[in-house]
């Protein structure tokens, strides 16, 4: 669908209906507040098309993506996601594949034939029901016949019985697999919502930063008037107002890697949520100070080893090595099939003679080098509970770093917001003072940055107490939506 975009009065801040498209074709589940509405959910697709442009052409895009309605677009433009997706798939179809293999194979042959050879003759007369008295004294035409035709058409089936405990212990083994996915499935979605949230609220503290070097250029430049017209009254030296233009110059250094920054934020949740990595964004959503209750780390550690979904998926691994073991012993174990079929023999297909069979069949494999395979298979159990066993220290350190981490944030975030109220009153001060004669321009300058730096500081701390949360739920194995995060 070609679409024009939609551009808001900011230079700065750009949303476009492909943004919209996306969502809207890619949204399912019951509506929520902010979501697409549930009636462009159709099966005709002119009908959905149609109410999906007239979603994107309303003003409701315009009022910016929220991080759930972000999390839909990822998780269905994301190619972890889709490639998770087709494993589910590619396991479903094993399977089916295994379980068939239960029921019997049908086969079907047709074959035409012309030939003396006297085998051949002697057979296909047996066939057709055809032998005389003749044709066995005669001892010429058995050793030289004449050559005839003979169409035959058979179908049999083979059913097996036993087999071995093949087809029983891979589809085990698949059962198992589909299972593993399924962990895999949930693991990745995590990742990716953690992901997200990193890329969603980094675009928020880039544009934070942003607008932190814009008031500091703007304070910049009034400062340098006011040292401007102090120096006209002679009450401070021309070096005060090089000085100051030099803080200026800094400050706009500071808003261009500012504005870097942003940009590169901006690619970086476009090509999470599928937009190009180019297209300034319109979120819906404040970096805030937020805080979040957690349990003990002991707690967190325990929860972390029952459901964390990638520890299950090794846990499920051992279980599969397990069936394998017993796929190797039921080598040693008779193969029992029954078949039956019918069979048309004659010179023609509306002439040909019916016959039928029907049996079974019981077969042992002597293989010296299966008592090294089942041998094998128990070595891979071993190594599949020993990666197991490491899984689990891995996931212990997660959460505790985890868990450390977030706490330090949360305490950081307390300091960084006392730091920032600090450096504004100690620039108020020197301004003062500076004003009177009573300090230097360099002390004047050095407030300006302090201040800077303290609201840059203190909102990365705000950043980091996100992705702090965000990291431990990840650890925790509980990061299933994104609606703690939502402003």
């Amino acid at each position: 669908i070609a679409v024009k975009l939609m551009h808001l009065k900011s230079s700065r801040k750009t949303i476009s209906l492909i943004s919209a498209l996306s969502f809207c074709a890619f949204s399912s589940g019951p509506a929520r507040a902010g979501d697409v509405p549930a009636l462009i959910r159709t099966n005709d697709p002119a009908a959905k098309t149609s109410k999906i442009l007239a979603y994107a052409q309303s003003e409701t895009p315009l009022r910016g993506q929220t991080i759930e309605q972000a999390e839909i677009l990822a998780l269905s433009t994301d190619p972890t996601i889709r490639e998770a997706h087709w494993q589910q798939q590619l396991v479903s179809a094993r399977l089916s594949e295994s379980r068939l293999k239960r029921l019997p194979t049908l086969k079907v042959l047709d074959v035409y034939a012309y030939s003396n050879s006297p085998f051949y003759v002697f057979g296909s007369l047996l066939q057709q029901n055809k032998i005389k008295q003749s044709d066995l004294t005669n001892l010429h035409s058995l050793n030289h016949p004449k050559p005839i035709s003979n169409f035959i058409g058979s179908a049999y089936f083979v059913l097996p019985i036993f087999n071995q405990l093949q087809t029983s212990t891979q589809i085990a083994m698949e059962k198992l697999a589909a299972k593993q996915v399924s962990r895999q499935q949930d693991r990745t979605a995590q990742e990716m919502r953690f992901r997200l949230i990193k890329a969603f609220f980094g675009v928020l503290l880039a544009d934070s930063r942003m607008n932190t070097s814009i008031e500091s250029v703007k304070s910049a430049r009034a400062e340098l008037k006011r040292v401007s017209d102090l120096r006209d009254t002679g009450k401070v030296v021309e070096s005060d107002v090089l000085a100051m233009e030099l803080q200026l110059a800094q400050f706009k250094q500071e808003e261009t890697a500012a504005e870097g920054a942003l940009n590169v934020a901006y690619a970086e949740f476009n090509s999470l949520i599928g937009n190009p990595i180019t297209l300034p964004v319109k979120l819906a959503g404040q970096l805030v100070d937020q805080s979040w209750s957690v349990e003990q780390e002991s707690i967190l550690v325990d929860k972390a080893i029952d459901i964390r979904p990638d520890l299950e998926s090794v846990r499920l691994q051992i279980g599969r090595e397990h069936q394998e073991i017993k796929k190797a012993k039921g080598k040693y174990l008779p193969n029992v099939k029954a078949f039956g079929g019918t069979i048309l023999s004659g010179q023609g297909v509306v002439n040909a003679t019916p016959n039928f069979a029907v049996g079974g069949m019981v077969s042992w494999d002597v293989d010296p080098s299966r008592p090294a395979v089942v041998k094998q298979a128990k070595a891979n159990e071993q190594i599949a509970k020993a990666r197991c066993d490491e899984k689990i220290n891995l996931v212990k350190l997660e959460v505790v770093r985890a868990f450390q981490q977030f706490r330090v944030a949360a305490d950081s975030k307390a300091v960084a917001f006392a730091a920032v109220a600090k450096a504004k009153e100690n620039l108020r001060i020197v301004r003062n003072r500076y004003e009177v004669g009573l300090t230097t321009v360099t002390d004047l300058i050095q407030a300006q940055t302090l201040f800077a730096q303290a609201q840059n500081g203190y909102m990365s701390a705000v950043y980091d107490n996100y992705v702090g949360y965000a990291n431990l739920l990840l650890s925790v194995g509980q990061l299933n939506d994104v609606k703690s995060f939502e402003g």
